[in-house]
Formats: C-alpha cells, structure tokens, sequence
C-alpha cells in the first residue's frame, strides 16, 4: 500500500501515547483528512463504497473515501487510549477549521448542503465540535458558540493550569463540564480580505450586508438572507461598531518589518 501523510501522524501519536500513558499529556493532531485534492486512500475502498449511493462523481466518491479513512485515523487512536485504561480520562476534541470544499455537497437527513469553504458565509465557517470524556461530560446537543481560540484557554482551565498571559480565547470550559461561566457572545472572522462578526442571529460582514441567521438545524440557516428590515437598525449599528474594531486590529505578521540600517563591509 502507498504511504499517505495521516498514517504516519498517527503512528507517532499512538507511539507518542505509548510513551507518555503514564502521565499527563497533550496530543494536536491537525490532520490533513479530508482535504483536497481528493484522492483515494490505499485502504477501506469497500467499506466507503457501502455508504455511496449511485449518483455521486468521481470527486465525491473520493472525498467519502476520505472520510471513512479519517474516521479509522481517529478510531485507531480511541482504541489506544482505551487499550491503557485512558479513555475516561482523556478530553478529546474533535473539530474542524472550515466549510466543506465547494465542489463537495453534504447530504444530512435529507438536507442538501454545498460547500463553502473559503466564504465569508455560513457554509464556509460554522463547523461542528465534538467532544468526548466519558464519566465527565454529560449527552448534549448544544448551540452556544465556541471559537478554535478558545481551545487554549478552555483546556487550560480544565488541566488546572494557569494561563500567565492575555489570550483572544475565552475559557468556555464550562459549557463542558457543567456549571456557571461566561458564554461567548459573538464569533469574529478574517480570512483574507473577509471579514465579519456573528452573533446568534445576525451576521455583518465588512461589506456592509447584515445576514438574518436563522436559529435552526435545516438548510434555511445556509440561505444568506440579507436583511432590509429597518426594525434591525440598532442590531447594524451595534455589530457595525464591534467589526470596526476588529478590522482595526492589524496582526502581527502585518505589521511593517522594523527599519534596519545597512551592513556596509
């Protein structure tokens, strides 16, 4: 079988494991499944192709095949932890960092969804995130917001580390555990020359559309309704303020290279 990149990460995450199962430790593990270009992993063809229906293309059928093999990738680490007794004491999180690629529509209980990867638009950045603890985490279906700069401070929280310094995350490990804390009241978003922020209901983006979101789990929360309603002035006004501020905010990697004198010989 050909070698494909995620084999070898997680061959050294289970060997890392193996080596640290005696004490705390932290995995990240940014895998490159599923990304294009959508290729054929070297194994599990059968089991993806159970799954297919009969009208899917090429790029499709790939891209499933890419999923099953994801899914064994974070199968064969589970097992791990549970070979060693670390299963209900180990927090995994598992999430992605945007939409689905264009070209790729998911089908989700009878709800067509085309991807959006690299848009300013729901598609392009609502992801779901899973978590699992067993023991620790009670069943749920939540809808509060929870951004990837969150993860530092939030697992900081729950491994009882103090974080010395100021972070743009939120410690959200409430919404986790159970208990009284702070919930995230909006999502910032740049990506290139995109910008925008997001509450529950309401998206603005730096073009200056403000998006009617709605709170549902059908594919009415992908329609990008723009909103004209003059009773939402306020909410306009409100976010508009929130955005200028963000886009304010010039990175670091932005930032003008300091002035060096020349090195004359």
């Amino acid at each position: 079988a050909a070698d494909l990149g995620p084999d070898d990460s997680r061959d050294f995450i289970l060997d890392f494991i193996e080596r640290k199962k005696g004490g705390p430790f932290l995995v990240y593990f940014p895998m490159a499944l599923v990304h294009s270009p959508f290729i054929n992993p070297p194994e599990l063809k059968k089991r993806a192709e159970s799954k297919f229906t009969g009208d899917l293309d090429r790029q499709t059928r790939a891209f499933g095949h890419m999923i099953t093999y994801m899914d064994q990738v974070v199968g064969d680490i589970l097992a791990k932890l549970r070979e060693h007794g670390l299963g209900e004491n180990t927090l995994v999180l598992f999430t992605g960092d945007n939409g689905t690629h264009k070209n790729i529509t998911s089908e989700l209980s009878g709800v067509s969804i085309k991807g959006g990867k690299g848009s300013m638009t729901e598609a392009g950045s609502r992801v779901p995130l899973l978590a699992r603890w067993p023991g620790r985490l009670k069943p749920a279906v939540r809808d509060e917001f929870f951004c990837l700069v969150d993860v530092l401070p939030t697992i900081h929280s729950i491994a009882g580390i103090d974080l010395n310094r100021r972070v743009d995350g939120m410690d959200l490990s409430h919404l986790l555990l159970g208990g009284q804390g702070t919930n995230r009241p909006h999502i910032l978003i740049n990506f290139g020359r995109g910008y925008f922020v997001r509450e529950k209901r309401f998206r603005l983006n730096q073009t200056g559309k403000l998006y009617d979101i709605p709170v549902s789990s059908d594919v009415t929360r992908y329609s990008e309704t723009v909103s004209t309603n003059e009773a939402h002035h306020a909410d306009r006004i409100r976010l508009q303020k929130i955005l200028d501020d963000f886009m304010a905010i010039k990175p670091e990697y932005q930032q003008p290279a300091p002035k060096r004198p020349l090195k004359t010989k």
